[in-house]
């Protein structure tokens, strides 16, 4: 049975797990393809950087996330080995990716589309960036007696930590 969602930090989790858990295989497969191995050092980050809520009932929201995969690598040869290198790389993250549920209660995770990031400075050191995105929804529902988790009070405690000698906040923040 799937979970349900309740955070889209579930997915970001989730997607992740998968990926670094297959990161070897996608590596392989696309070494198979660029013979030149410049796959020596990768950065993958997974997170949720945009959603949008519509309401699907009187207590229910369907939530549309985009998932963003920023993936860095570096010691290419030039211009030839970078596309050669990261072009298997991307499509083997989108091949693996492409219509998951990873045990969640989502809808079909589908990849978006892709986009090198790489900045001026970045290119200089010899690195390169791609985004790659993807979007799945999940649905969460509101009680009707208006009673929630106090995910704000979460959040409070998470970022704002009284007594760690950084003035905050929460310092002079009263909870109820």
């Amino acid at each position: 049975m799937a979970t349900q969602v309740t955070d889209p930090t579930q997915i970001e989790k989730a997607v992740e797990e998968l990926l670094v858990s297959r990161i070897d295989a996608i590596q392989a497969s696309a070494r198979q393809k660029d013979s030149r191995n410049i796959f020596s050092d990768i950065v993958l980050t997974v997170a949720i950087l945009r959603g949008r809520d519509k309401p699907v009932g009187p207590y229910q929201f369907k939530t549309e996330v985009v998932i963003n995969i920023m993936l860095s690598f570096s010691d290419a040869s030039g211009e030839e080995a970078r596309r050669e290198g990261i072009n298997p790389l991307v499509q083997g993250i989108r091949r693996k990716l492409a219509r998951q549920r990873l045990n969640l209660d989502i809808t079909d995770i589908l990849p978006r589309g892709w986009e090198d990031v790489t900045t001026e400075e970045l290119w200089e050191q010899n690195k390169i960036v791609y985004n790659v995105e993807f979007a799945t929804s999940f649905t969460w529902s509101i009680s009707e007696d208006g009673e929630t988790p106090d995910l704000l009070g979460v959040g409070i405690e998470y970022f704002l930590q009284p007594g760690d000698d950084i003035a905050d906040a929460e310092d002079d923040l009263n909870t109820v």
